[in-house]
């Protein structure tokens, strides 16, 4: 997921708040940021360089 459609369930947010389709995919799209963050985290604390990350593909 696009990191710019991530920042759109914060703008859109207040609109569709009562669409429970739209939470269903605001709370998907969260919990996949989550796993990528905590992927990159442990790498970082593995002691891998910045060149050697796996950055997930956007």
């Amino acid at each position: 997921m696009h990191l710019l459609y991530e920042f759109r369930i914060v703008k859109n947010a207040e609109n569709h708040k009562h669409n429970p389709e739209f939470i269903n995919d605001a709370i998907d799209t969260l919990e996949n940021v989550v796993r990528k963050m905590e992927r990159i985290l442990t790498q970082l604390k593995k002691g891998q360089d910045h060149a050697k990350l796996k950055f997930p593909n956007y």
